[in-house]
């Protein structure tokens, strides 16, 4: 039954990302006349060098190598197709990929952190907390810009994920320490969030051994 609920919850909050995501598609495409654009020019700069990538060149011009991007590992996920003509849509299908991730990361912070605590709680209040945080990350929005940050958001809330089971008590989920090691590659400020994992998988070896040695005392 609780994985029922949960399922129901995941499905629901991804009805509620997609549609909030096609409206503004919608209105994009009927404000601009058919012609669809990202909300920033920083978007088309992370094309233009996958363009490069994909000819085996890192940089904006062919003469020259350079780093213009604000993240390693995003041109690279992008440069597959850059030189097709699904290009310039690839960065928003993407988007939209790791914001189902980024939705799975929400619902279940909110299942593990608040259905669990409060079991009891209004079914609103829970969709109310969701929807607050997919407000409060800009999901909506930074899928339109065509950039990186849904990745992060993703990998950021796996990571906060991790360090809540972690002050549970409970060991760190694989998914956590991959986002953790992931991070870092795709925004450099996203240390700040693998660094707190790094020393909470410290601490509970650190713990884990201090058990150990407490029951070996204890046995002999």
């Amino acid at each position: 039954m609780r994985v029922i609920r949960r399922r129901t919850f995941l499905f629901r909050l991804l009805a509620v990302y997609f549609s909030g995501s096609a409206i503004l598609l919608i209105t994009t495409l009927w404000m601009t006349r058919g012609h669809f654009s990202y909300s920033l020019d920083d978007a088309y700069i992370h094309l233009a060098l996958a363009q490069q990538i994909a000819h085996g060149h890192y940089g904006l011009n062919a003469s020259e190598p350079s780093s213009p991007s604000s993240s390693i590992l995003w041109p690279f996920l992008i440069a597959p197709l850059s030189r097709t003509g699904l290009g310039a849509w690839f960065p928003l299908i993407l988007n939209l990929a790791f914001g189902v991730l980024a939705c799975a990361m929400i619902g279940r912070i909110v299942e593990r952190w608040w259905i669990s605590r409060n079991p009891e709680a209004p079914v609103g209040m829970q969709w109310l907390i969701a929807f607050l945080l997919l407000l409060v990350a800009n999901l909506f929005g930074l899928t339109f810009m065509g950039m990186e940050h849904v990745l992060q958001i993703a990998l950021v809330s796996g990571c906060a994920y991790g360090l809540l089971e972690a002050y549970e008590g409970r060991p760190i989920p694989l998914v956590a320490l991959f986002c953790a090691a992931l991070a870092p590659s795709v925004r450099y400020e996203d240390l700040a969030f693998t660094l707190p994992v790094v020393l909470a998988c410290w601490f509970q070896r650190r713990r884990s051994r201090s058990e150990e040695h407490t029951s070996e005392l204890q046995s002999h």
